[in-house]
């Protein structure tokens, strides 16, 4: 063995309970794997949170980490907590300080390259720590930590230290300085306005005191004193209730100031909001894609709703195949699906063989297989991330099962008489079968229904066809037109659909593939016209 990389730690995002990760640096010991996440630097635990595989190339350089359940449950618990944490970890190793070596072995040459790669780990291990480390000066003896808070939490913040000597972090020095001087601005223009209400007050009080005076010499001279006093009484009241007004307002605009700088804005993106007793309060901003809603009379940030057609749910590169006469895989690279208050969850790839003699998920959602019968495909999302799949006979609410609580309808597959799984490839919204008659030397000349029960799920909203007309009449045009059911229109009208127009000798036919919208479930019309016109239909898929 080598060492042939100098890296000793990799950050990995989005982890999955079981699915593996290539950890590509060298390890000797499970147990000297370490595996770190959230935003304090939490240690996961071996066997508990994650497994380890050694050498899995024999070649030493690498080896794998597998997350367990529990430890996705803990990061998703941080998330729920605090939403500025991630479903991320980073993956490193911590030897211990010693070799294994003895004189006994140092006979022999694989031991002592062996005991020579680890020494040179160490020495990795530890420039690494010192080349993240806040180190004290050579002369300093003991201290407090001088480890740093995490990036989310030191981001945008200076570096302080409090009375101990231990590192926090702060307000930086430009944000503090612009906050003082807001609210001294803010407070300024408060005095000012009380100063201007002052002001408006004594000119009332004094413009009153004119009054008065005026009104007493009117009185004195028409000889009615009473007079006088009651108009000087009123305008010195006027002149009272305008200083009160003033100083309200000044009240409002020190209160105004007051929520200037006070620290509700702490965050770029927050936005202030009244509390249930009327004061300011801080909202901190929303998760990508969040929409600003409101619950329980509070305003809140939550998923922004998806919406769809109602056909099959959101999804990317979908792919439902046959394999065998109880089996059918589901894949997909992204599916949306959705809880039962119809929130709206984005995940990751599926890849799922349904198998319909199985109970749960998996396997039927509920009861025993039934013969001749249309099951439901559907999607299932666990909260830990985790994806399956199960058949139903309900194309809306399947029985959830194992914890899955989000779930979506992905397509249809039916099984024969036999209880065998028919035959069928869909990706996408469009599924392709074994060709199968559904009308055989059709003569109708008026609109008739064709019942394709059997060959199209209910919730298909058209039906590709394979057409074929024929007249044993010389020399005899004839034409065959479809409609998309429940039509009582008279023929080449409204919703006719002119599939064949043929002009030929006796028995002569034309085949063409047709696409016939369905208005009415698993039907669909026809109607020939023409001297002696027949058709035969045959059903080679449908789409959602």
């Amino acid at each position: 063995m080598s060492i042939p990389t100098e890296v000793v730690a990799l950050e990995f995002a989005d982890i999955v309970a079981d699915v593996v990760i290539d950890v590509d640096f060298p390890l000797f010991a499970a147990d000297e794997a370490v595996v770190l996440y959230g935003h304090d630097v939490l240690v996961a635990v071996l066997d508990t949170d994650y497994t380890v595989t050694l050498n899995p190339d024999d070649d030493y350089v690498d080896f794998q980490i597998t997350p367990l359940a529990a430890f996705i449950t803990k990061i998703n618990d941080l998330i729920a907590a605090d939403a500025t944490e991630e479903n991320k970890i980073t993956i490193t190793r911590i030897l211990p300080l010693t070799t294994d070596i003895t004189p006994t072995l140092a006979q022999f040459r694989a031991n002592v390259a062996t005991s020579v790669d680890r020494i040179v780990m160490m020495l990795q291990q530890q420039a690494r720590s010192s080349a993240l480390a806040i180190r004290a000066p050579a002369n300093e003896v003991g201290g407090p930590s001088l480890a740093i808070p995490g990036v989310a939490q030191r981001a945008s913040l200076s570096l302080e230290f409090d009375a101990t000597g231990k590192p926090v972090v702060g307000p930086t020095a430009a944000g503090a300085i612009a906050g003082a001087e807001a609210a001294q601005a803010a407070a300024e223009a408060a005095q000012a306005l009380a100063e201007t209400a002052e002001a408006n007050a004594a000119g009332q009080a004094a413009a009153a005191g004119v009054h008065a005076t005026s009104a007493q010499a009117s009185a004195f001279a028409a000889g009615d004193a009473q007079t006088a006093a009651e108009l000087a009484e009123t305008n010195a009241e006027t002149a009272q209730a305008a200083a009160e007004t003033a100083e309200t307002n000044a009240e409002a605009a020190a209160a105004a100031a007051v929520g200037v700088g006070n620290g509700v804005l702490t965050t770029e993106g927050d936005i202030v909001v009244a509390d249930g007793a009327g004061d300011a309060a801080r909202l901190a901003i929303g998760g990508a894609g969040d929409a600003l809603t409101v619950v329980a009379g509070t305003p809140a940030w939550a998923p922004a709703p998806v919406t769809y057609d109602g056909g099959l749910a959101p999804h990317k590169t979908l792919r439902i195949l046959y394999v065998s006469a109880t089996t059918v895989t589901v894949t997909a690279d992204e599916v949306v699906l959705f809880d039962a208050a119809g929130a709206a969850k984005k995940f990751g790839a599926i890849n799922v063989t349904l198998d319909i003699t199985v109970s749960g998920v998996g396997g039927l959602d509920t009861g025993a297989e039934a013969s001749a019968t249309w099951y439901y495909v559907h999607g299932l999302g666990h909260p830990d991330g985790s994806r399956s799949a199960v058949l139903s006979l309900s194309a809306a609410t399947p029985t959830l099962s194992g914890g899955y609580t989000f779930w979506g309808l992905l397509g249809a597959v039916r099984n024969d008489g036999s209880g065998n799984v028919k035959k069928v490839l869909q990706w996408n919204n469009e599924a392709w079968c074994v060709r199968e008659s559904v009308l055989t030397a059709g003569g109708a000349t008026t609109y008739t229904a064709v019942d394709i029960s059997d060959e199209v799920p209910p919730i298909a909203r058209a039906v590709k066809l394979e057409c074929q007309v024929k007249t044993t009449s010389g020399n005899a045009q004839i034409a065959l037109f479809l409609s998309s059911g429940g039509t009582t229109t008279t023929p080449e009208t409204d919703e006719a659909i002119p599939v064949l127009d043929l002009v030929g000798a006796t028995a002569d036919s034309n085949n063409s593939v047709a696409e016939c919208p369905l208005k009415v479930a698993q039907s669909y019309e026809y109607y020939v016209s023409g001297p002696n016109p027949s058709t035969t239909h045959l059903v080679t898929g449908w789409k959602y």
